[in-house]
């Protein structure tokens, strides 16, 4: 049981235990002997005394205190303003019982959290990689499928070359091929702008034939097409896009940027497993450029590559 919970329990039992001892045994037809009902009476004040002294404790430590992990109000977010308090308590303790106090509750804050909040550029960049990397690592142990789509928006920061790396390494297999779409569709001449793309359209009929009914309601909580995580630009591939379209800009000759996606894309799918999920992928994805106008011989060689 948390700490939180057990602090719940401890209230109403000292709330209401003494109070139900009392109500059962004066409910009786005979009276209570002394014997019983002097030390109730003595329990039951008691009882009640230290629930107002403990309650008037919590009440200053609200006011005076930041939350620590045994309360209620403790979020992630409470733990570098929790350790700076920690910190000045040690600082000017007199009593060695406390000071160790503090330094346990600080050990085990730094053990739990970042209680050092970032605040150098290099510092923020370490943080957003490191919360990234604990989010895709949860996403992995977890039951259900998190897609992480959200955090693509971020990912770019530490370098494209190396989003690259850790979408091919640590994201779904789903999100893999939605970025080899983002490649494939911009080899296209007709693709001008992301608010010309499709990857909304396709995204949503690819997500929502491989995700299971209760993974859907996970990542997009019944979202439709044309909808939130679909709308077009894509809020969550918006900024990879660009990545592409700036790349590309850079060779100007089509055969190199085909190339260039032939390498990437196979490369982004090199680590997945499930070939029927890739035929699948593609299938979907010549359908989709198709009706677009988006089809061409380079995306078709590009899909080539990859059931090679």
């Amino acid at each position: 049981m948390s700490k939180p919970r057990k602090k719940i329990l401890k209230f109403f039992s000292l709330l209401i235990v003494p109070a139900v001892l009392t109500l059962v045994l004066f409910s009786q037809d005979a009276e209570p002997s002394n014997y019983f009902a002097i030390p109730l009476e003595i329990f039951w004040v008691l009882a009640y005394i230290y629930l107002a002294l403990w309650t008037i404790r919590g009440v200053w430590r609200l006011i005076f205190h930041p939350p620590g992990e045994d309360s209620v109000r403790f979020k992630e977010s409470s733990a570098p303003i929790r350790a700076k308090w920690l910190k000045d308590k040690i600082k000017y303790s007199s009593s060695e019982k406390k000071e160790a106090k503090y330094k346990k509750e600080l050990d085990s804050l730094a053990e739990n959290y970042d209680i050092d909040p970032p605040k150098t550029p290099e510092q923020i960049l370490k943080s957003l990689k490191n919360d990234q990397t604990k989010a895709l690592k949860e996403a992995q142990d977890s039951d259900s499928r998190d897609l992480n789509l959200w955090r693509l928006i971020t990912i770019t920061l530490q370098g494209f070359g190396e989003a690259l790396d850790t979408i091919k390494s640590e994201y779904d297999p789903l999100v893999r091929l939605a970025i080899v779409y983002m490649y494939v569709e911009q080899l296209s001449d007709e693709y001008s702008s992301n608010e010309s793309s499709s990857l909304g359209k396709f995204s949503y009929k690819f997500f929502k034939q491989e995700l299971s009914d209760e993974d859907w309601e996970i990542n997009f909580e019944g979202t439709g097409p044309d909808e939130g995580d679909f709308e077009v630009p894509s809020p969550w591939g918006n900024i990879i896009q660009d990545k592409i379209q700036s790349s590309y800009k850079e060779l100007p000759e089509h055969e190199t940027r085909s190339n260039i996606c032939v390498m990437f894309c196979t490369d982004l799918v090199s680590l997945i497993d499930d070939d029927d999920l890739i035929q699948r992928f593609i299938s979907l994805a010549r359908d989709t450029l198709t009706e677009s106008g988006f089809m061409t011989k380079s995306a078709e060689g590009t899909f080539s590559s990859m059931e090679l």
